[in-house]
């Protein structure tokens, strides 16, 4: 059939063929763009997965930060009632000051409705004068803690 046809035109037929086959080749066939959609599923399916895995991440992160902040409260408790038996002798020998009644903490006002708390709190006595003992404990003292505490 091609054999009656003009030369120019056979070339030209023959061209355009050519060019429809190419494209052919590089479209995507509809096996291959099932194939990519179950692909898609699936990688949003591990997605979701994976954000459910997080959220219970997070959670699980948020309880241990809780968990962990009571310890250091209790931590910083346990510190302070050795504070309470350790500093007297301590004081006495290194600074010549005699606590007269057991070191506490307690709370004290430092402005209209503000309150800070003390850690180590007590009376006692230097050179025949009566002095209060006054002193914060931390776990990790910073330079931060120190300048607040002066303030």
């Amino acid at each position: 059939m091609l054999d009656r046809v003009d030369p120019t035109l056979k070339e030209v037929l023959l061209a355009i063929l050519e060019e429809i086959e190419k494209q052919r080749e590089h479209q995507v066939t509809k096996k291959e763009f099932n194939e990519l959609k179950a692909i898609v599923r699936e990688l949003a399916e591990a997605q979701k997965r994976t954000e459910e895995e997080l959220k219970k991440l997070v959670t699980e992160h948020q309880r241990t930060r809780q968990e962990l902040g009571g310890l250091s409260h209790t931590v910083g408790y346990i510190l302070e009632d050795r504070a309470y038996a350790g500093l007297p002798p301590l004081l006495e020998k290194d600074f010549r000051i005699k606590i007269k009644e057991p070191l506490k903490r307690d709370w004290i006002e430092v402005g209209p409705e503000r309150f800070i708390e003390i850690n180590i709190l007590g009376k006692g006595r230097k050179n025949g004068k009566n002095i209060w003992v006054v002193g914060e404990c931390k776990t990790q003292l910073k330079k931060k803690d120190v300048e607040e505490f002066l303030r």
